[in-house]
Order: structure tokens, then C-alpha cells, then sequence
């Protein structure tokens, strides 16, 4: 998602973001952000999750949900003309991000969006708990957009308990995972998180607005794998990812990050 404070964009001149908001869009309105002296983006860089992130929206921003099933398949091409804007995208944006960031979590970086330090943060459901925890109302303070290009998909961080089928105490580990996984449990959980009940059948009434959005999204828009959070690919490709945007911010180099994606991923990059 794209969070936002409301006040420092109306601040700003820049209208809220809202369905059919673009790339194009997003870098003019940081643009508008920056010359009215606000901090355009928040980033808690100092997880390294963060910025990749940041990257992967974009990704998917470029090369929708054909695209991402391409990737997952190991059909894509890393050094490709969508990586490559991609990457140029990915590169404008970051050029807006908080001088501070390196120091900030990513959790003290959505707290400074709360307290109208900077203006927009890209982040998954976990920014909406932290917003409300810090005090800031939706609607008010704060909203949310999809990710530009990325309406229609719906990427999926999942958290996942694991019983071993030869547990010690096997029937205890059911037990609990029965407990967590039912209906009432999950919402009370989301309550908390600002995240979405896995379960579909889940009474999400109580839920906030921004919250019955994110799971009417889930259950009906296309759900798709994140490679950020090792759900999607291997590990060795996810390790790859991370180090292959690092090089790219390092070096403003679309070579240096395919060399280094598929290096990670065991075969050699073409010779120079």
C-alpha cells in the first residue's frame, strides 16, 4: 500500500491519492512535496526489507500480474526493458526518500508519517496498526492507495505456525493452532496488528474501513506471492533480490543489479 498524511499533502497543493493513481503521478507529486519543503517519503531504511520493498511495488508496478507469474516460474527476463524502468522508476522515487532514513526502523518511520514528519510510506497492513497506535485517524490524518500500477493485485505477506508431525507434544501444538486459527481469533488479532484474518470466512464487520478494504481485496483481487518476505521464490534468489537493489542504489546501474541477481541465483553474468 501507499500510505499518506492528508495534511501535509493539502499542505503541499498535492490532491489525495486515489484508484488509477500513477507512477508518473507519484514522482510529480513527491516533486511538489519537496519544493514546498516536506519530506516526500518516509523510509525506515535502517531494515533492509524496506527499500526492496519499495522496489518490488514498482516491479510489479511495470509488470503486473503476467509479469509476476513469469518471475515466480523463473521465465523472466532480469535484464529485460521492464526491469530497466523499473529500476529508473525505482531510482526517481528513492531520490525522495527521508535524509534520515538510514536510522529509522521501519515502524519509527511510519510513526514519523503519523506525526506529520514526512508525507508517504509505502508499507504492508502493519503501517495501518502502527498509525492508529500512534494516534493518528484514518480518514483524517491519514489514508491509503494501492500501490501506483498495482490495483487489481493483491501481494501477500504471510505469517505461518508450523506443527512437526513428530512433535513431543503434538496435540498441544493442535490445540494451539486450532485456537489461532479460528474465526474470532484472527479478527481480535487484526484488531491489534492492523492487518486481515487469512480466513475468508472471518465476520470482518468490526474491522476498521481501511482494514474491510484490504480484505474485500483480498478475498475478490488477484493474489500474488512476495518475493521481499520469501514467500514467492527461493532463498537464494530472495537473498539475491535484496543484495541485487542494494547494488542498484549503490551504483544507478540496471547492469549491476542483473549481474548481481544472477550471480546470486548460480550463473554468471554475461562478460562485459
Amino acid at each position: 500500500m501507499l500510505f499518506f498524511n492528508k495534511k501535509l499533502l493539502a499542505k503541499a497543493g498535492v490532491t489525495d491519492p486515489s484508484a488509477g493513481y500513477t507512477s508518473e503521478n507519484f514522482v510529480s507529486d513527491l516533486g511538489k512535496l519537496k519544493a514546498a519543503g516536506i519530506i516526500p517519503l518516509c523510509l525506515g531504511a535502517k531494515d533492509r526489507f524496506t527499500t526492496t520493498a519499495l522496489f518490488e511495488n514498482v516491479l510489479l508496478g511495470v509488470v503486473g500480474a503476467d509479469g509476476w507469474n513469469r518471475i515466480t516460474a523463473d521465465r523472466f527476463d532480469w535484464r529485460g526493458s521492464q526491469v530497466k524502468q523499473a529500476l529508473t522508476e525505482f531510482g526517481k522515487i528513492i531520490d525522495y526518500a527521508d535524509p534520515e532514513a538510514a536510522g529509522l526502523s521501519w515502524d519509527e518511520a511510519t510513526k514519523k508519517l503519523a506525526a506529520g514528519g514526512c508525507a508517504f510510506e509505502t508499507m504492508n497492513d502493519s503501517a495501518y496498526g502502527e498509525l492508529v497506535k500512534a494516534g493518528a485517524k484514518e480518514g483524517t490524518d491519514f489514508d491509503a492507495v494501492a500501490y501506483p500500477g498495482t490495483d487489481g493485485n493483491y501481494v501477500a505477506v504471510v505469517d505461518t505456525f508450523v506443527r512437526a508431525r513428530k512433535a513431543k507434544n503434538g496435540q498441544n501444538a493442535s490445540d494451539f493452532l486450532a485456537v489461532i486459527a479460528a474465526p474470532d481469533v484472527q479478527v481480535a488479532f487484526s484488531k491489534v496488528k492492523g492487518s486481515i484474518p487469512v480466513r475468508t470466512d472471518a465476520d470482518i464487520s468490526t474491522l476498521s474501513p481501511y482494514q474491510q478494504s484490504a480484505a474485500q481485496a483480498f478475498r475478490t483481487k488477484t493474489v500474488l506471492w512476495s518475493i521481499v518476505h520469501g514467500s514467492a521464490m527461493s532463498p537464494q534468489f530472495q537473498q539475491g533480490f535484496y543484495d541485487a537493489v542494494e547494488a542498484y542504489v549503490r551504483s544507478r546501474d540496471a547492469r549491476a543489479f542483473s549481474n548481481t541477481l544472477t550471480e546470486a541465483m548460480g550463473r554468471q553474468p554475461p562478460a562485459k
